[in-house]
């Protein structure tokens, strides 16, 4: 890795002081309505859906594993003992390949919307350690605020770093340079929603308690009044069941609440769809009683396709562009293994290998490695439909074949010799 070492003009000066500053209406939105617990601010949310949301983003594709490929001319060769992806597999001394990239996407959802990861490398550009930064820590500095076209990033007790050096994504950029939070562009639907939850919040807070219109009989004077009120309120403070004494002619007539309407129920469902539409999440992933069993291998399907896809290829797109050196791009890439995101119950997955093992797609020995199934060296071999005839056999099988069919007709052009009969 490069530590830069810069003497920044006036003007550079400016610009920084400039990007230190709120730069969103969604920032001034989080430091005014004191929202900084929901997405401004940190990586915890207030909101269920928002939190569920995240939670869903990153460890779909947290749990995928990570892969490097070198492109021949046969096509994509996997490469296990590549340095790249001994790397991408042991980060660094401290996280796994499963925590770096969740916190990586999780940092982009979240914060200030920009997602980090500190490439350390050597003086030959070969990667050594991969290690988490959160957004907070880092400041971007771009060559040009108006036209940019290369960034550098000032890590707070680190330095100035080389773009080269840092893996960066975000969600959304007003800049081209620097991502922007989600409640910039959502401030009114997670405002509502959380006003909703804190709604029902405070019903249960306050012991779930009914209220009651109470009809004095007679005449009435403020201390009568007064007095009542208070007597009635409490004994019905603590959720009813309490006796009080009725010392004068009075109705009282509790106003029930149902529990659904108390709760809101309604209107935070409706929130929890609006704000699965700001992350681009399907409604079924935050909310499983919408799920059946039926449903949920399609539903995880559309969540893979349109949720996780857009994360995956903006993640490879920057790894690949990052993570080799310059003899090596173009020639290594680094790829997403999708499947674990998509596997279905045994009887899909099995009926899946076994189409691929008659089409020859697959060997039977790979398909066991993958359903973690014991297998033997004798079914590391291509099969086809027919008797399931191993490929490298074909040749012989048809040269039999031929040979059979040359005898069987220069056995029936063979002039057969007459019959003879004996005479007694």
């Amino acid at each position: 890795m490069q530590l830069v070492n810069i003497n920044y003009s006036q003007e550079q000066k400016s610009q920084q002081k400039i990007r230190s500053e709120p730069t969103s209406t969604g920032a001034s939105f989080s430091t005014i309505s004191g929202f900084e617990g929901i997405l401004g601010g940190g990586d915890n949310t207030n909101l269920p859906a928002a939190y569920a949301c995240i939670l869903a983003i990153a460890n779909g594709v947290s749990t995928c594993p990570i892969k490097v490929f070198e492109i021949t001319d046969e096509g994509k060769v996997h490469r296990p003992n590549h340095r790249v992806q001994k790397v991408l597999n042991n980060p660094n001394k401290l996280h796994t390949r499963n925590e770096v990239m969740r916190q990586f996407i999780w940092n982009s959802l979240t914060g200030n919307g920009n997602g980090y990861l500190m490439l350390k490398k050597d003086n030959y550009g070969v990667l050594e350690e991969i290690i988490p930064i959160k957004n907070q820590y880092v400041r971007v500095i771009p060559n040009n605020q108006f036209i940019p076209s290369d960034v550098e990033y000032d890590v707070n007790g680190y330095g100035v770093i080389e773009s080269p050096s840092m893996a960066h994504i975000w969600e959304n950029t007003d800049n081209g340079y620097e991502g922007t939070p989600l409640n910039a562009y959502a401030a009114d639907t997670l405002e509502i929603a959380n006003h909703s939850e804190n709604t029902a919040k405070k019903f249960f807070k306050n012991g779930a308690n009914f209220s009651a219109v109470i009809n004095l009989k007679g005449r009435t004077t403020e201390n009568r009044i007064k007095d009542t009120r208070n007597s009635v309120a409490s004994a019905l403070s603590d959720g009813g069941g309490l006796v009080f004494t009725q010392g004068e002619s009075m109705d009282i007539k509790p106003i029930s609440v149902d529990p659904k309407n108390s709760q809101l129920l309604e209107s935070r469902a409706y929130n929890d769809l609006n704000v699965a539409r700001y992350y681009g999440v399907i409604p079924q992933k935050i909310n499983a009683g919408k799920i059946s069993y039926n449903t949920l291998e399609a539903a995880q399907l559309a969540f893979t396709s349109e949720s996780l896809e857009p994360r995956f290829d903006k993640v490879e797109q920057e790894l690949n562009r990052k993570l080799f050196t310059q003899k090596e791009v173009g020639k290594f890439i680094v790829e997403f293994d999708r499947t674990a995101n998509i596997l279905g119950d045994m009887k899909s997955r099995i009926e899946y290998w076994y189409k691929a093992i008659m089409c020859g797609i697959s060997t039977p020995a790979n398909a066991a490695k993958n359903l973690n199934i014991p297998t033997s060296e004798e079914a590391n071999q291509y099969v086809v439909v027919g008797g399931m005839t191993p490929l490298s056999m074909l040749d012989e099988i048809a040269r039999n074949q031929i040979d059979n069919r040359i005898q069987s007709t220069e056995e029936e052009d063979k002039p057969k010799e007459p019959d003879i009969v004996e005479n007694e």
